[in-house]
């Protein structure tokens, strides 16, 4: 089972400045960054077991959270009663976007498709494709344009 992260009241920082924890102030800091220092994302759960022992976890939670939030981007309200969904974009999420642009592009996937035979079915699959995305693109314009006055959304 998942270990829950520990409450962070407003004033968690704080205690940076008092003894114990100023001793250690350097190994608090080096962990202000979003990422663990392999670049993954990971959940408390897997973090707890990564910092340096005799460090304090809710303090050193406190300061992922507080790097993380700073990078977070607004997504769309979710949720009853609504608040905005957050993310954050991973160098290995960009990194992914930038391959799946580059290779899902109309000339890429015809180029593909003729070298593999198949130039009536990527045919069918790529009027279809255009199809779903222009749905999709509708849909999300009616939504931009439903939340842009942004009435009385709480961000999370």
């Amino acid at each position: 089972m998942m270990k829950a992260p520990p409450p962070l009241g407003p004033s968690v920082l704080d205690a940076l400045g008092k003894s114990p924890h100023k001793e250690r102030l350097a190994d608090y800091l080096a962990l202000l960054k979003p990422l663990d220092d392999q670049g993954r994302y990971l959940p408390f759960d897997e973090l707890r077991y990564r910092w340096q022992p005799g460090l304090d976890t809710t303090l050193c939670w406190a300061l992922v959270k507080k790097a993380r939030a700073a990078q977070y981007i607004r997504l769309l309200p979710l949720g009853e009663p609504s608040r905005w969904g957050r993310f954050m974009l991973t160098p290995l999420a960009q990194k992914t976007l930038s391959v799946v642009d580059r290779q899902a592009t109309t000339a890429a996937l015809e180029y593909m498709t003729h070298h593999i035979g198949e130039t009536a079915h990527f045919s069918y699959l790529l009027n279809d494709l255009i199809e779903d995305e222009a749905i999709s693109s509708s849909q999300l314009e009616g939504g931009r344009d439903h939340y842009a006055g942004g009435q009385g959304h709480a961000q999370a």
